[in-house]
């Protein structure tokens, strides 16, 4: 037994979550930018892929998400933030990975 998966029919089916990308960015053309994804497979959902945890800090506060909203995790060794929301019938997942900056104790060899 086969399943088939649902997709778009064609690049119109993304229009909604284009039309966002260009929202966002006309509005808020100071955010930090993005490495913005959208699916055929997923056609009203964007990820946005941040560079470090401030930038993730910038989109929330520019999206009114509250900071309880904001969820951890982890991803091969890293540390993840991550929120979800939706605007304009469009679903914004944002996500950033890093590497958690070791502590350094007092007297330790440089």
């Amino acid at each position: 037994m086969t399943e088939s998966i649902h997709t778009g029919a064609s690049l119109g089916a993304q229009s909604r979550a284009l039309s966002l990308i260009a929202l966002l960015a006309e509005q808020h053309p100071t955010l930090p930018p993005a490495y913005l994804t959208s699916s055929n497979h997923e056609p009203t959902k964007i990820s946005a892929l941040l560079d470090n945890p401030a930038q993730l800090e910038a989109w929330r506060e520019a999206l009114n998400v509250a900071p309880e909203d904001v969820h951890t995790g982890t991803l091969s060794g890293k540390t993840t933030l991550t929120f979800d929301t939706a605007l304009n019938r469009v679903d914004l997942h944002v996500w950033v990975a890093f590497f958690l900056a070791k502590h350094k104790t007092e007297g330790a060899a440089a």
